[in-house]
């Protein structure tokens, strides 16, 4: 699975990793992202789930999403961070805002901040979340997103929607970003505010030069930047190929 940026911007084509936080422990989710930092990679991010995913009723060890970006953006220098994406429905807008400029503060400036409409009803149900109607969650979304973009750049804040509120709020600190990047996921472009950053899906799989081909039509038809995703049990074999083969390969390519 990959997810791909697209833009209209040159230089070389950026490639990260997305890490679903399940199936492994602390200790080796650590160590992958710190030697996916050090390799080179432009980008880590994690997901927003309870339980595992694909569903399988809560079988896997699986850890929360912003608790791990805190460790997550402690063991790391280079690359961008970010969560790939949170589902409004389970924290208040508000303190996303609070704990996205908290964590680009600590990151030094290297998050970014994704917002989703959520689909993994059976974690909800099981943690005793409310899971309305797909064009309720997407109403959410939509206040949530106001609510936050405000929140990070505004001295002041007071939003009445049917979802979120917030009476004469400040989020300070200020993020370190001048504009702190959203990105925005759901079902169906059409109820989705504007993106931020474009995704698309797709398979990378087989060798290093199938994998360098794969991301090159990527980049010819308008990507500027892609994530693999990686679940664990992770191949050191195939770790290292995208670190010392792919990656340099790709930024030479597109350079």
């Amino acid at each position: 699975m990959t997810s791909a940026q697209h833009d209209s911007g040159d230089g070389p084509m950026r490639l990260g990793a997305h890490i679903g936080q399940q199936n492994m422990t602390a200790v080796q989710m650590r160590d992958l992202w710190k030697r996916l930092d050090a390799g080179g990679a432009d980008w880590i991010s994690i997901w927003d789930h309870l339980y595992e995913a694909p569903r399988l009723g809560g079988v896997l060890p699986h850890f929360e999403a912003l608790s791990t970006l805190g460790s997550l953006v402690a063991d790391t220098r280079n690359a961008r961070i970010g969560c790939l994406v949170f589902y409004i429905g389970y924290r208040n807008a508000g303190l996303l805002a609070k704990a996205a400029t908290t964590l680009d503060h600590f990151s030094g400036g290297r998050f970014t901040l994704g917002l989703g409409s959520g689909w993994h009803e059976t974690e909800a149900a099981a943690f005793g979340y409310d899971f309305p109607s797909l064009g309720e969650r997407f109403d959410m979304l939509e206040e949530s997103f106001e609510l936050i973009r405000s929140l990070l750049t505004q001295e002041r804040t007071t939003y009445d929607g049917r979802w979120v509120r917030a009476h004469d709020a400040s989020c300070l600190p200020a993020p370190i970003q001048e504009r702190l990047p959203i990105w925005l996921g759901g079902i169906g472009e059409r109820r989705t505010i504007p993106m931020a950053a474009r995704l698309a899906d797709g398979a990378l799989v087989g060798t290093p030069e199938m994998a360098v081909e794969r991301i090159l039509e990527y980049r010819a038809a308008g990507a500027q930047g892609l994530n693999v995703a990686l679940r664990a049990p992770i191949r050191d074999d195939a770790l290292d190929a995208y670190l010392e083969e792919v990656i340099p390969t790709v930024q030479r390519e597109t350079a």
